[in-house]
């Protein structure tokens, strides 16, 4: 049987291989040019490695005053990896980081001795739902930090230990409070399962680890402090998620659209869970059901969520599940089950992860030496971003307060530093009126004009087929500078 497992490879190593190679070799244009995003990372990671967090906004004309990043770690490390191989070495890193993410919730699976082939399954099914988020933001590093904080929730013992991860991961992206409220789920849950259970061993269980939770919780909030904005940053997210115009216009905080793929792939996967807790004979222990509620209701309150829904809670169910998988008696399952648990018997862990990783390491220094072949991305996708029209506006030096498309702000920033924007994806940061004008010209809609007329807009750059690039040729004050294929600059 030794020639079950001829490579001796673990599932832990396989699931990291083949996300750190599919990522940067497979899957990069849409991991670099799914919106204007990354691009302004990069440059406020550049903005931030010049002259620290606390500066003068630089970015934006209809914006003025201090600026003060928020996710400042995570876009130095952007802009430091976009230094050492520019967009090849950008698309390696998360391919590591995606190979990291799901290679660790594969051994927390393995870890709580769930069956090898159900904890690979779990794995790939918590990818594929992740994928439609796999984009050079900083919300990658939040689901790292889940992966870490389920190991620690799940078999950690020192509560301290939530100190660090949390300090860290409040200075790479606010998800954060995702841990937190992680921390507190899982808390309240198993003292209600203390209350639920008889004097004895059991009620000291459940009462020891709803301690634990509670105190890394705790740790986890005085911890979040230590960040450029201090308890001001708990403020500000709170204010975020409290403002209803920002979230009813933001594409990420809508509801998910079933009718697509990925909402038909989320609505079997969950049809799939209630089916399983529907036949199953025991009720989830009640941690585990206030996270699946709390996280289901956030993947159906907004589709930014599923992803996190899947990373969440798909290999805390695998292992309340895997008593019953194994009951499971059908012969071709049997087969495919000891194939991979002989397998996994015979596994070194560890053994192929090291090399993939310095080979990825060697790839992303190379980015700048590759770039354009057919491995590595060289630029951007002159499809979808104003490559051409940029170009040709540096080069000729054009001036004058712009009017941009909203999902080339960040690329604007990035290709075109000369010229401030008039809003980009940083629409918490600008305020709620930069985005009722931009929205208020874009649809035409009464006074559309007067608020070019406001921000004095002298150049508008924006997709030809744009009703604004109609109405502006309507009138004997605007004429085409530029038209190619994916962008017309118009000018005063």
């Amino acid at each position: 049987m030794a020639s079950a497992n001829r490579l001796r490879a673990s599932i832990v190593d396989l699931t990291f291989i083949i996300w750190v190679v599919a990522v940067p070799l497979v899957l990069h244009s849409r991991f670099l040019n799914a919106d204007g995003d990354f691009p302004r990372h990069v440059t406020m990671g550049e903005f931030v490695l010049r002259g620290g967090p606390w500066q003068v906004d630089a970015f934006a004309h209809t914006h003025t005053g201090p600026f003060l990043t928020t996710e400042w770690l995570s876009q130095v490390t952007l802009a430091l990896a976009h230094r050492a191989g520019g967009l090849t070495a950008v698309a390696v890193l998360g391919g590591v980081l995606v190979g990291l993410i799901y290679a660790l919730l594969v051994a927390l699976m393995l870890r709580s001795r769930v069956e090898p082939f159900l904890a690979y399954a779990t794995g790939v099914t918590a990818a594929v739902l992740g994928s439609a988020h796999w984009v050079a933001r900083p919300h990658l590093f939040t689901f790292l930090a889940i992966a870490v904080l389920l190991h620690l929730a799940v078999f950690g013992r020192r509560w301290w230990l939530f100190g660090p991860l949390f300090a860290i991961w409040a200075n790479f992206h606010a998800g954060f409070v995702l841990g937190l409220a992680l921390l507190v789920a899982l808390a309240v849950g198993e003292w209600i399962e203390a209350r639920l259970s008889s004097a004895g061993g059991a009620r000291a269980k459940w009462m020891e680890r709803a301690r634990f939770h509670a105190l890394g919780a705790l740790v986890g909030v005085v911890a979040s402090m230590l960040n450029p904005m201090g308890p001001g940053l708990l403020l500000r997210i709170r204010r975020i998620l409290g403002n209803e115009f920002l979230l009813a216009t933001t594409s990420e905080f809508q509801s998910m659209d079933f009718h697509m793929l990925y909402g038909k792939v989320l609505l079997v996967v969950i049809l799939v869970i209630l089916t399983v807790l529907t036949l199953r004979p025991r009720r989830l222990p009640v941690p585990i059901l206030l996270v699946l509620g709390m996280s289901l209701a956030g993947a159906l309150y907004a589709r930014r969520n599923a992803p996190l829904f899947a990373l969440v809670t798909l290999p805390l169910l695998a292992v309340e599940f895997d008593e019953a998988w194994r009951s499971l008696r059908i012969r071709g399952l049997q087969r495919v089950r000891a194939v991979f648990e002989e397998g996994e018997r015979l596994a070194a862990p560890g053994r192929w992860a090291p090399w993939f990783a310095a080979l990825a390491l060697v790839f992303a220094l190379s980015g700048r030496v590759l770039a354009g072949g057919p491995l590595a991305p060289g630029s951007f996708d002159a499809r979808k971003f104003p490559v051409e029209a940029v170009r040709r506006a540096r080069a000729a030096g054009l001036q004058g307060n712009l009017y941009n498309h909203f999902v080339w702000g960040g690329y604007l920033l990035y290709a075109w530093p000369e010229q401030r924007i008039f809003i980009d994806g940083m629409t918490d940061f600008l305020g709620d009126d930069v985005l009722r004008s931009y929205m208020k010209i874009e649809r035409l809609d009464a006074g559309w004009a007067g608020e070019l007329d406001r921000f004095d807009v002298a150049i508008v750059i924006v997709p030809p087929r744009a009703r604004l690039a109609a109405a502006l040729l309507e009138r004997d004050s605007w004429r085409v500078w530029h038209e190619d294929a994916t962008a017309v600059i118009l000018v005063r």
